[in-house]
């Protein structure tokens, strides 16, 4: 004579084992590709890159506009107070003179509200190969970046290899029941 004992995890089977491990390979695709970028672009400029000391002789300020629609129970009046304020960012063109060649000028965009004036004097970063691709070298303009693409591109592909696991699991008990 067979028992057979029913748990609650066994009475449902899973709707879509595919699905899950599809997600999952997304996931974890997403996590390289920021891994990559983090680790080619950011990660090699922190460490390898050559350092230099240069001099903003512009400031551009950029503001976008907010895009959003009006919400429910907004008044006009608010609705353009709201929609007014965008974001602002800053574009900071900076002069210097990379080691062994002529003084050159580059614009990049100020992150995680990095705010300089004209006239300050910024460190850098850059490759001696590609003097353009130039970055002011401070926490957030070279490590916050590299930090966030470390962290997301890891959770991405944890979390990716972790969909792919239970998606095997959910199909070896789809194709054991």
């Amino acid at each position: 004579m067979t028992i057979r004992v029913h748990t609650s995890w066994s009475k449902t089977k899973p709707k879509a084992p595919g699905f899950t491990k599809g997600l999952g390979f997304f996931l974890a695709a997403l996590g390289v590709f920021f891994l990559g970028v983090a680790i080619i672009k950011d990660a090699r400029l922190a460490f390898l890159g050559q350092r230099a000391e240069g001099e903003i002789t512009k400031v551009t300020e950029r503001t976008s506009a907010d895009r959003s629609s009006r919400r429910k129970g907004e008044s006009q009046s608010s609705y353009r107070a709201r929609s007014k304020k965008g974001g602002k960012s800053y574009i900071y063109t900076v002069r210097y003179t990379p080691a062994g060649g002529a003084s050159m000028e580059f614009d990049t965009l100020g992150t995680w509200r990095y705010q300089a004036k004209l006239g300050d004097r910024v460190k850098l970063i850059y490759f001696p190969e590609d003097p353009d691709g130039a970055e002011i070298d401070n926490v957030k303009q070279v490590w916050l970046p590299l930090a966030t693409g470390l962290t997301v591109g890891t959770l991405c592909l944890w979390g990716g290899l972790m969909l792919v696991r239970l998606g095997r699991r959910q199909a070896a008990r789809v194709a054991a029941a």
